[in-house]
């Protein structure tokens, strides 16, 4: 593919720009003066087969997923390879509730997953003050070693115990009865093993669940000190650190300070007792059998895999000092039974994206995010076998498709697989040819209505940095036509749902006429590599490069798609949850690009500062505000960036809904009410009983609808017969005149032409 250098005056389609518009795309394009961006063109037309009927919102819902959550680990192999163990999670919108099932599929004889137990209530993911994130824990079974049980925790109300399922003759049994709830003290996942001869089952606890409740109704009784345990802006009682390390090197809020206790499950006994020395040592050591993070400020070993003969794998930060960030690069390194260590010094063996790592057959194999043309980036897979005895590397296979959540066999991987129009499936993937077959597809109904075109785009800078995106047609498209442009935000490698917390819709985007792009903001590596903690929030807070790196990728997506003749400019929106919310604020902000938007959380103005501890806000004012007033530094760093009511009386912004969560209104409040009071078209739904990722299906059935139905009625002057709410299109008409009447006085004063300004107002007047 040739190199292309980005326009320096305006699109090149010929359509108008209004002049606050031009104004800041000369901005906006100066800064690209010295990048050389190039666009790969993957793959002209993905495509499943017929669907034979219309998709909807509860078909994505309700599908069921393999795993559950999004994290890195759920297949669990027996001791001997013959079967695989993992969990299936089914929302159901009627009910409002989930149905969780374990399953079990013979690699030897194929056929059909069996069920052998049901998985309890859903578990959500915890953060590090005991904070619910609304995201679903990835259930990973543990195999007894005669391969005869699978033992997983299994939620049931309040509590989290440890239950085991005879994987042949179906019986299911709850072992544990702690008073405390069997969770890591360190990321999400419930931690405990079974002990090498099968007799016990050792697991990890904190506080007892009685000790908590209590603390808080004696204190409450009196009153809650106000201090660093508070944390209002997500809940109105005091926050638990969680037991342990901290994974940010937290220290323990003020008199919370605890260790995780081991027990141990007795077989012979039937009953819980307090694992004993020579156990807590026994479990140690079969704990760093599995693949694991080791974090002591900077990851000095990213990844270790241990095989059944002491050979072990390991991916290694190749300078601490220099890269103490997230995105350290490290070298795959092996080490055989009598410790020598060999490291494969080829440049494939070294970067920032090598993600996991197993020794399969003699052959180190591991798995790193690539591009088309490059090996440093994450919009394709590729996976790679090294022989350290020989020092021979090569690639077993490069797909735009990923591979995640991989559990290394005898002799293959069981890996989930998506793509953009696929749903997660288990499949074997085959280390010699680089081929694979699917195993079990339990959302195989949804793939098959599936009918999108999907296109891989790549944007890369001279300095290093990068992006990428999936480009969704228009289910009908016609060649020649322009459509409307929705930018859905994250970084998806995988099935395309809705973005990162997964609430807007792209396949039902593209079903209703739209072009979406699913799109990254360009990637600053070398920050990502060399700051971490304090001093990465400091470049953000200070510099605010990952909100302009995402308005830049952006601009530069919307301008390519113009000169291609897709999509219609005036009429693009943009969405975000979370960090996305806050590309999508700043670009609100910065650019008028944009037509309308939808956006999921607030986190915005002073009340962000006030609603912290008082150890963050100490942090915000000495670190990231180099010693300022809060409120000043607020205002004069933070606020004008992605504020959006600071600037309620400065610009005319165009249509904005918010759906939040009720533990986040607190963030949204500030924007919503400073631009209501204006009269800028805005309008926000709240959520009960939810979290930073709403969770419950009903909540996600509707979010889903809503957000088409507004993007419909903004973008295309289009209403449906069944709206989500009986009376919104008449509150929006309502938005409507007035932001037309708006937009028109604010024409008449700057003598530009709003794009589209009319458009809302065309199948309600007849225009």
């Amino acid at each position: 593919m040739g190199i292309e250098t980005a326009k320096r005056d305006q699109f090149s389609s010929g359509h108008h720009l209004p002049k606050k518009v031009y104004t800041q795309h000369m901005y906006a394009i100066g800064l690209f003066l010295s990048l050389i961006l190039s666009l790969i063109f993957v793959s002209p037309a993905e495509t499943r087969g017929q669907g034979s009927s219309t998709l909807t919102a509860r078909d994505l819902i309700e599908a069921p997923i393999v795993g559950g959550g999004y994290t890195e680990k759920a297949l669990a192999v027996s001791p001997d390879g013959s079967m695989v163990a993992f969990q299936v999670v089914t929302a159901n919108i009627a009910e409002n509730a989930y149905d969780l099932k374990w399953y079990v599929y013979s690699l030897t004889l194929g056929g059909t997953p069996r069920h052998i137990a049901d998985g309890g209530d859903l578990m959500l993911n915890i953060r590090q003050r005991n904070i619910v994130n609304g995201s679903i824990v990835d259930a990973v079974a543990k195999w007894s070693p005669d391969g005869e049980w699978i033992a997983f925790a299994r939620q049931t109300g309040e509590e989290i115990q440890i239950w085991r399922a005879h994987v042949r003759d179906g019986r299911v049994e709850q072992l544990t009865n702690n008073d405390a709830n069997v969770f890591g003290s360190i990321g999400h996942d419930p931690l405990f093993e079974w002990s090498r001869d099968g007799s016990s089952i050792f697991y990890e606890v904190a506080r007892s669940r009685e000790t908590m409740a209590n603390a808080l109704e004696t204190e409450g009784s009196r009153g809650f000190l106000f201090d660093d345990r508070f944390h209002p802006g997500t809940q109105l009682t005091p926050t638990w650190s969680r037991c342990g390390q901290s994974r940010q090197g937290h220290a323990p809020l003020h008199g919370q300070a605890c260790e995780p206790i081991l027990w141990a499950f007795d077989f012979a006994t039937a009953s819980d007792r307090l694992a004993l020395p020579k156990e807590a040592s026994e479990y140690n050591s079969i704990k760093v059998l599995y693949d694991q993070w080791i974090v002591n400020q900077a990851i000095t070993v990213k990844r270790v895999f241990r095989d059944k003969n002491g050979q072990a794998a390991t991916l290694e930060n190749i300078d601490v000092e220099k890269y103490p960030g997230f995105d350290a690069p490290v070298q795959v390194i092996f080490t055989d039974q009598n410790g020598l260590r060999t490291n494969c010094d080829a440049a494939e063996c070294i970067g920032s994206f090598i993600n996991d790592i197993w020794i399969i057959r003699g052959e180190v194999v591991f798995l790193r995010r690539e591009s088309e043309s490059s090996i440093e980036n994450f919009g394709f897979s590729s996976l790679y076998g090294w022989n350290p005895v020989s020092n021979h590397l090569r690639n077993i296979t490069k797909t735009p498709d990923s591979y995640e959540g991989c559990a290394a066999t005898l002799n293959e991987l069981l890996c989930y697989h998506e793509s953009p129009t696929t749903p997660r499936r288990v499949v074997k993937l085959d280390i010699e040819t680089g081929g694979h077959s699917v195993l079990f597809e339990p959302a195989q109904v949804l793939a098959q209505n599936l009918t999108s075109r999907v296109e891989h785009l790549e944007l890369e800078t001279e300095d290093g940095r990068f992006a990428y995106a999936k480009l969704v047609y228009p289910t009908d498209y016609v060649d020649g036509q322009r459509y409307p442009l929705i930018i859905v935000q994250g970084h998806h490698r995988g099935f395309l749902e809705g973005g990162s917390g997964n609430e807007y819709p792209v396949h039902l985007f593209a079903q209703e006429g739209f072009f979406v792009l699913n799109a990254s903001p360009y990637r600053q590596v070398k920050a990502m590599q060399t700051l971490s903690g304090e001093a990465l929030g400091e470049y953000e807070f200070r510099t605010f490069r990952l909100r302009k790196n995402a308005l830049a990728a952006y601009e530069r997506y919307i301008q390519i798609l113009d000169e291609r003749a897709l999509i219609d400019p005036s009429r693009v929106g943009i969405t975000g949850l979370s960090s996305g919310s806050s590309n999508a604020r700043y670009a609100l902000i910065h650019s008028d690009l944009f037509a309308v938007s939808a956006l999921s959380t607030g986190y915005s103005g002073p009340q962000q500062y006030w609603f912290l501890p008082s150890v963050n806000r100490q942090l915000m004012s000495r670190v990231y505000f180099e010693g300022a007033l809060p409120f000043e530094a607020l205002a004069e760093k933070y606020i004008a960036n992605v504020q959006l009511g600071w600037h309620a009386r400065k610009i005319d912004f165009p249509p904005i809904l918010w759906q939040v969560s009720d533990s986040e209104l607190s963030h949204a409040v500030f924007d919503h009410n400073l631009l209501y009071d204006e009269g800028q078209p805005v309008e926000m739904y709240v959520y009960p009983d939810a979290y930073h990722i709403k969770h419950q299906p009903v909540h996600r059935y509707n979010v889903y609808r809503r957000n088409v139905q507004w993007m419909k009625f903004w973008l295309q002057g289009e209403t449906v017969s069944e709206p989500v709410d009986p009376e919104q299109y008449e509150r929006w008409e309502k938005l409507c005149s007035a932001f037309v009447a708006r937009s028109r006085a604010s024409d008449r004063d700057s003598g530009a032409t709003s794009p589209g300004s009319d458009r809302c107002l065309r199948a309600f007047e007849g225009e």
